[in-house]
């Protein structure tokens, strides 16, 4: 399986600096099925974080973290982000574990019909299961863009996620890129792993392909749901886009958002990290 990097560009327009809001969300699993709990409540979080944000009438990045987001809420979202957001804004949601019949509806909903994303679900069986994050882009003529993107890889470190079958995985990612603007963004493990059939990481290939052929890229959000965020395995990766001695990384910027686990799984330690030698400006 070959994975794609799929460049995007966006109308968005920032000028020299943008607000990103970090939604280090409590995230509770049924054991059973492994869906969200509590989504009426989980809404009303979300809908306060988005009263909050949208106060300003600045650009801005909201993120909310893997699987944080309830499926039967996306409309919600989306409508208040149609109506309420300013221009200029990109919001990252990860939505809860669905099954294709699920995610059909959202493509529906909200008439996405990129290629990339449909190939991905036809011909596969309704009760196959995608972890998804979705893209919203208010761009700078008030338009919202949608973008879907899968997980890859699944992960012994994802907790109680693990006895989870089933998982559909993707053979894309997006690079989006702006007028002073480009980011991409990662599913959790999709840091660190390597896909089954392929010699390099995805870490690498975003190294490889991006970084190293001289293109911008300003941020790598990674939304998580994970019980160990300082596991090895990121630091390794991190140490081959930043430490690899040819300084390609530039200015690059990567967020780790985490949710908050039930229990004594903890989670968290969401981080915003630079390269070591880098000054941000004071």
């Amino acid at each position: 399986m070959e994975i794609k990097i799929i460049k995007q560009e966006l109308n968005i327009r920032i000028s020299e600096s943008i607000t990103i809001y970090l939604a280090q969300l409590l995230t509770h699993l049924d054991n059973s099925t492994k869906k969200l709990k509590r989504t009426d409540e989980k809404w009303k979080t979300i809908e306060g974080i988005l009263n909050l944000v949208s106060s300003t009438q600045q650009p801005f990045f909201l993120i909310l973290p893997e699987i944080a987001v309830p499926a039967s809420y996306v409309k919600n979202i989306t409508d208040f982000i149609k109506n309420t957001f300013p221009p200029n804004t990109v919001t990252i949601l990860g939505i809860e574990l669905i099954q294709l019949t699920e995610c059909k509806e959202i493509i529906d909903t909200l008439s996405i019909t990129r290629e990339e994303t449909t190939d991905i679900l036809k011909n596969n069986h309704k009760d196959r299961i995608v972890n998804p994050c979705l893209i919203i882009v208010k761009q700078d003529d008030k338009q919202c863009s949608y973008f879907l993107q899968f997980k890859i890889t699944h992960s012994k470190f994802q907790g109680s996620l693990d006895e989870v079958e089933n998982l559909l995985p993707s053979d894309y990612i997006y690079h989006f890129t702006a007028q002073h603007l480009n980011f991409l963004p990662l599913i959790c493990s999709d840091f660190f792993n390597m896909p089954i059939g392929l010699y390099k990481k995805i870490i690498d290939k975003i190294d490889y392909e991006i970084l190293k052929n001289g293109e911008p890229l300003d941020f790598i959000f990674n939304i998580q749901y994970n019980p160990s965020p300082d596991n090895q395995l990121f630091i390794h990766s991190l140490n081959r886009i930043y430490d690899d001695g040819y300084k390609c990384h530039r200015n690059l910027c990567t967020v780790f958002l985490n949710s908050i686990l039930q229990g004594e799984k903890k989670g968290g330690l969401s981080k915003i990290l630079f390269y070591k030698g880098h000054k941000l400006p004071e």
